[in-house]
């Protein structure tokens, strides 16, 4: 069927680009190539473990490796000799480092009150951008917080292993989506935020951006 399936496709190499955490990695693959090919490659650029890596849109099945691009519509129906996906996922040793630092015992209420009075004080000067960007990333946040409350409520309950599967990949789903809002999130430019904002919103950012992952995580 691969005859079949590839026949009257088009034969040329095609250029893919993978958006990935704001860089574009870029190489050619013909319709020979199979998934797990452009996985394997992606892998070598970005260090994230081939079964770790997300695609938006899902076109490179995971569960299907050896499945050559041609046969795939994305790839063999292409009319563009330039293909683009959005990538998700943290390289490995970044991720080993976010569970090493999970299994850290935090001091949770100190932390809490020094930043509702420094935040209280900011709140007279924080710029129109700031407060912008601030809203749309506690949004974001919020998803992320419903989710693991979710997984908490279901962790000690007697499931079936068809519902808790799907329930996990609800799960997964919803937090690729709040990892692909995350990503598109821009900083304000300089010209709008003073250095010590921009610091702060990377600084939040980063936040919350790990604990999607530490939830991704702990689903699979």
């Amino acid at each position: 069927g691969n005859f079949l399936g590839c026949f009257g496709m088009v034969a040329v190499p095609a250029e893919l680009n993978v958006k990935w955490k704001g860089k574009t990695i870029s190489f050619s693959v013909t319709d020979d190539s199979t998934v797990g090919d452009v996985r394997e490659e992606v892998e070598r650029h970005t260090k994230v473990a081939i079964d770790k890596q997300k695609y938006s849109p899902k076109v490179l099945p995971v569960d299907d490796l050896n499945k050559p691009l041609c046969e795939i519509k994305f790839f063999g129906q292409r009319k563009k000799p330039t293909l683009n996906v959005i990538m998700i996922g943290t390289p490995e040793p970044e991720l080993q480092a976010a569970l090493a630092a999970a299994q850290q015992p935090k001091p949770k209420n100190t932390m809490k009150k020094q930043t509702r009075n420094r935040t209280e004080d900011k709140q007279q000067s924080k710029s129109a951008s700031f407060i912008k960007f601030e809203t749309k990333l506690s949004d974001i946040s919020t998803l992320i917080n419903q989710i693991e409350n979710e997984m908490n409520a279901n962790t000690n309950a007697s499931v079936k292993k068809d519902t808790a599967q799907k329930k996990r990949l609800g799960w997964t789903e919803r937090l690729t989506q709040a990892q692909l809002k995350l990503d598109a999130l821009c900083l304000p430019p300089e010209s709008e935020i003073s250095a010590e904002e921009r610091t702060t919103l990377r600084k939040l950012r980063k936040q919350v951006v790990l604990h999607a992952e530490k939830l991704i995580v702990a689903i699979e």
